[in-house]
């Protein structure tokens, strides 16, 4: 029973996964439909370039900052390790906002950028590739080990 309690384990691990991927595919790719359906476009200052180096691989991401009406408005967007090149001289960013909630946007136009996006993506679409067939392979594993032992005649094990 170890075996199948360790193996439920994992699946559970990779269900939370594919759930919060998927969650995270959907809310991105959400925003960037509302973006192009209902968002402004303006120009944003370049505050800063950073690179991410903890964990796996590097991550590259852009902070900027514009204004609405007067008010200050920030975000930090995850963007290619490319495009980090290209924007190490710019000052200014081609961004669109949404105008009902200006602290959501995303890099748009020339410096559009679909990095996180396509991760997030990747990552659902991954597990979910990998979950279900997983999950069929255990369940028929087990109901064919049940099977044999019943077709051998033999007891199957009991809990201590």
């Amino acid at each position: 029973m170890t075996g199948n309690l360790l193996i439920l384990t994992v699946l559970a691990v990779f269900g939370l996964v594919l759930v919060y991927a998927t969650y995270l595919s959907a809310r991105e790719w959400s925003i960037l439909y509302t973006l192009n359906r209902q968002g402004v476009e303006t120009l944003a200052k370049v505050e800063n370039l950073t690179k991410d180096t903890q964990g796996r691989g590097e991550k590259n991401y852009a902070l900027y900052h514009f204004y609405v009406d007067g008010v200050p408005y920030e975000n930090r967007q995850q963007i290619s390790k490319q495009h980090y090149t290209q924007l190490k001289q710019a000052k200014e960013l081609n961004i669109r906002y949404l105008p009902s909630s200006p602290s959501i946007s995303r890099l748009a136009g020339k410096d559009f950028d679909n990095t996180y996006r396509n991760l997030v993506s990747f990552v659902a679409f991954a597990a979910a590739i990998i979950i279900p067939p997983t999950i069929a392979v255990w369940i028929l594993s087990f109901i064919f080990s049940k099977l044999l032992l019943h077709a051998r005649g033999l007891p199957e094990k009991k809990k201590a």
